[in-house]
């Protein structure tokens, strides 16, 4: 990996942030792993070069199960970035949560996590990896009854498994909160083909959490609780 030194920090932007340093330098990296998200945005911030990159793309045409994870880090690193800051995980772990990260795929050249939070793998499920899905909910369901988890909060309710990650953790009585990372003009392009199915499958979450206040009232019309969640939030 070729390394530019251009940066030392790095900021990826979620769903609401798009835009952060000023008087920057718009930078173009091709990786082996495919383009990322948007070009990365290189600014100043007192004596440290900060990389910025958008992961929705700055216009948010991404949604988060079709983001290219290791084309976006391997950006990052690409142009020197040695930290990427994190505000969820280090804000709930002060606030008194212990924090369990499930994901699905830990690489060697991942940057590395608040070391008080626990990190655990599930298999991939996507539409090459349907096969897996009983595996993938065994996995799940002993990570949720071995940390005795009394809480989980979702971001991916745009892929096709939240209805068997829903029902897995409904069923052991876990209260589920839902990250929406689009806008209302993507969500009711989803409802119109399918608005039963869609409907009734947030409608397992206790809690939806969206972008705009037009979002919130738009699920709530169709029974979903959910409600308007500013992002980026100041904590």
């Amino acid at each position: 990996m070729e390394n530019k030194k251009l940066a030392t920090i790095g900021v990826f932007g979620g769903s609401g942030f798009y835009k952060f340093l000023e008087n920057i330098e718009e930078v173009r990296v091709e990786t082996p792993y495919g383009m990322p998200s948007d070009n990365l945005f290189i600014g100043t911030i007192g004596n440290h070069r900060v990389a910025f990159m958008p992961r929705h793309g700055r216009n948010h045409t991404i949604l988060p199960h079709l983001l290219n994870y290791r084309a976006n880090v391997w950006a990052m690193k690409s142009v020197g970035v040695e930290r990427v800051i994190s505000k969820i995980i280090p804000y709930l772990i002060d606030a008194g949560y212990n924090v369990v990260l499930v994901v699905e795929e830990v690489r060697e050249d991942d940057f590395e996590i608040d070391s008080r939070c626990k990190i655990e793998v599930i298999p991939k499920l996507d539409y090459y990896h349907r096969h897996l899905i009983e595996e993938r909910n065994k996995k799940f369901k002993k990570i949720l009854v071995d940390y005795k988890i009394d809480a989980v909060l979702h971001q991916d309710t745009c892929s096709f498994y939240l209805v068997f990650d829903a029902m897995l953790i409904k069923s052991l009585g876990i209260y589920m909160i839902g990250t929406l990372h689009e806008f209302a003009m993507f969500s009711i392009y989803r409802l119109s083909p399918y608005p039963y199915h869609e409907t009734r499958v947030l409608r397992l979450l206790d809690h939806l959490q969206t972008l705009t206040k037009t979002d919130a009232e738009l699920w709530n019309h169709f029974g979903v609780n959910a409600t308007y969640l500013p992002n980026p939030m100041t904590f």
